[in-house]
């Protein structure tokens, strides 16, 4: 069994998606909880797609540079809870410095109103 943490990053499948849902595959910070993924059994999880493509006019994007890879963008404005069957791999690719999870949990208060 995979060991989902927070502030992980997964490839995952996000198809089928309904409206302006961020779709296909691609990379996804995991933001649930550790409570959350006891209570759940890790078998589903709450998640923000990346993308590459940068928007500088949308503050509320949080950049995440991977090593030996291209910037990628939080999309915070379209978190989501996900069954983990849409996780693929074995391992994450990356996880988040303290200083992004800082950063990732001040717009996360702001988005959600906590």
């Amino acid at each position: 069994m995979r060991a989902f943490a927070p502030w992980q990053i997964w490839w995952a499948k996000l198809d089928p998606v309904v409206g302006h849902e961020q779709a296909g595959a691609r990379p996804v910070l995991v933001v649930s909880s550790h409570f959350h993924l006891r209570l759940t059994r890790s078998t589903v999880l709450t998640i923000m797609p990346l993308t590459t493509r940068e928007r500088p006019h949308l503050l509320h994007r949080i950049r995440i540079d991977i090593p030996d890879k291209r910037p990628a963008y939080a999309i915070t404005e379209q978190q989501r809870t996900v069954s983990a069957n849409r996780l693929t791999g074995s391992a994450p690719i990356y996880e988040l410095t303290s200083e992004q999870v800082v950063q990732t949990r001040a717009v996360l208060r702001t988005m959600i109103d906590i």
